[in-house]
């Protein structure tokens, strides 16, 4: 399903791999998703994913995590936290976060 989420969304190979990683969503990132669409905040499973994949920006994290960045609206990007090791990527958190403020 994910793979097939992947392809739907127009994601890419992660960082010149070749291959599409699987990637999988933290019980975390799943609660933080269902908790920003309450809030009315426009995020959604695929969302993330194509976040993640196909980012607009990355940027290091601390610990060896990545922070990926993609467009949400006219002042606010999405913000994907993720861990990526030979095989996979998982996304831990989702949050919006205003443009410009981690630049």
């Amino acid at each position: 399903m994910i793979i097939k989420c992947l392809r739907r969304c127009g994601a890419k190979p992660t960082r010149g791999t070749g291959t599409i990683k699987k990637v999988g969503l933290s019980e975390h990132a799943r609660y933080k998703i269902a908790l920003l669409a309450a809030l009315g905040v426009p995020v959604d499973e695929e969302t993330v994913l194509k976040t993640a994949t196909a980012p607009e920006n990355v940027k290091a994290g601390y610990g060896g995590r990545s922070v990926a960045e993609a467009p949400l609206d006219e002042k606010r990007v999405l913000r994907v936290l993720f861990v990526e090791d030979a095989d996979a990527v998982t996304v831990i958190t989702v949050y919006p976060a205003r443009r410009g403020r981690y630049d």
